[in-house]
């Protein structure tokens, strides 16, 4: 047989609230009846009706006051009014008007709660009178203020306690909400970071095997010392396409404590190793470089490199197999410029490498531009500004 826990959350069906609810108000009014009843029964004198009466009444307006509580309060302290002058004396109908007052005290706004406040103050004070006959002012009068006084308040906390509690779970709700969206947002950042990365690392290489494949095929037969050189370099790419699948798939999987290597960002010294590599594929780059190369940022020198990279695949994809490169090294910025002769390149900038480029490029916080003339060059331009220290150097 399973074994339960020694703690168990309480049913939340409609059922077992409406049993709770019912057992609680058979509580509350056997709590307050049953001093009454037992002294019916006990003393002989008096006058019992009024008493058997008003725990009738009690047990009624105690069933009732979830659904009407001001009412319900209202009618408790007419009720107690009437009982007090029939009987003259205490009945179950005091309290059953502090229980009354409490709980339309704790279902009602501030508002309604200083007018029920008060109008239990009359009810009972003028209970006091009937009563107290001459002796008005003395510990009667004092019962009489503090009771319906301590209902309200003990309700108004009650309340106050419980709005209080509802505003922190909506926030705490709305702040896991909020967490949940940003976590969302985040992950599809870093979604978008790693096409971008892999865009930039195997686009190029893979377009590199893309025409070095057809070279080959071409040359096969009529020069094969050309075919073999061109697979060359297919096998030498697509070795280092693999390499670099290899070393990224190693950090994604890499916790967060694990010391996972991972290759050092591209530096500006390595554009015309990036360069040779584009000629090696058949690529024929003009490379330019000016000025004197100052210390730039990571991510400055990062954007330059895939700049480059994005561009120079580009030309390579869609030009006549020849581009020019250039870098001005300007003592507040770096220019970068490429350029080549395509009549199969877009109009528009929709691409997703020159989208992500783009985005790169704003990140460092440059500037790119890109134009075609009439006679089909195509000319890309990036502006990377120096940092502060840099410009202070020169």
């Amino acid at each position: 047989m399973a074994r339960t826990g020694a703690l168990t959350k309480p049913s939340t069906s409609p059922a077992a609230i409406a049993l709770r609810t019912r057992l609680a108000d058979l509580t509350i009014w056997l709590l307050i009846s049953a001093p009454i009843l037992i002294n019916v029964f006990v003393d002989k004198r008096g006058r019992p009706a009024v008493d058997i009466i008003g725990t009738f009444v009690a047990l009624v307006l105690i069933g009732l006051r979830h659904r009407w509580p001001t009412a319900t309060a209202i009618a408790g302290l007419v009720g107690v009014i009437v009982a007090t002058a029939a009987a003259s004396r205490p009945t179950v109908m005091l309290p059953l008007a502090v229980v009354l007052l409490f709980n339309a005290a704790v279902r009602s706004d501030r508002r309604r709660s200083y007018i029920l406040w008060a109008a239990g103050l009359a009810a009972f004070v003028t209970c006091v009178v009937i009563l107290a006959h001459r002796n008005f002012f003395g510990p009667e009068l004092l019962a009489g203020l503090a009771w319906p006084t301590l209902a309200v308040a003990a309700g108004d906390a009650v309340r106050s306690r419980r709005e209080a509690l509802a505003v922190a779970l909506q926030r705490a709700e709305r702040a896991e909400r909020t967490r949940e969206a940003e976590a969302r947002r985040r992950v599809a950042e870093e979604r978008l970071h790693i096409a971008r990365e892999l865009h930039d690392v195997i686009a190029h290489r893979i377009a590199v095997v893309n025409v070095q494949a057809g070279v080959a095929a071409h040359l096969m037969r009529s020069r094969p010392d050309q075919a073999e050189a061109a697979l060359a370099v297919v096998r030498s790419s697509a070795g280092l396409v693999l390499d670099e699948l290899a070393g990224m798939l190693g950090v994604l999987r890499a916790d967060e404590d694990s010391a996972a290597p991972v290759d050092p960002t591209p530096t500006l010294a390595e554009i015309p190793a990036l360069i040779d590599s584009f000629a090696s594929a058949g690529l024929a780059v003009t490379y330019e470089s000016s000025g004197e190369t100052r210390p730039v940022t990571s991510s400055t020198a990062l954007a330059v490199y895939r700049t480059v990279q994005e561009a120079l695949t580009n030309a390579h994809k869609h030009g006549d197999g020849y581009a020019r490169v250039r870098i001005a090294n300007n003592p507040h910025e770096i220019h970068v410029t490429v350029t080549n002769r395509s009549n199969a390149r877009p109009s528009d900038d929709s691409g997703f490498g020159l989208i992500g480029m783009r985005e790169r490029i704003n990140a460092a916080g440059g500037i790119l531009t890109t134009a075609t003339s009439d006679d089909g060059t195509y000319t890309l331009e990036a502006m990377f500004p120096l940092p502060v220290t840099a410009r202070q150097e020169s």
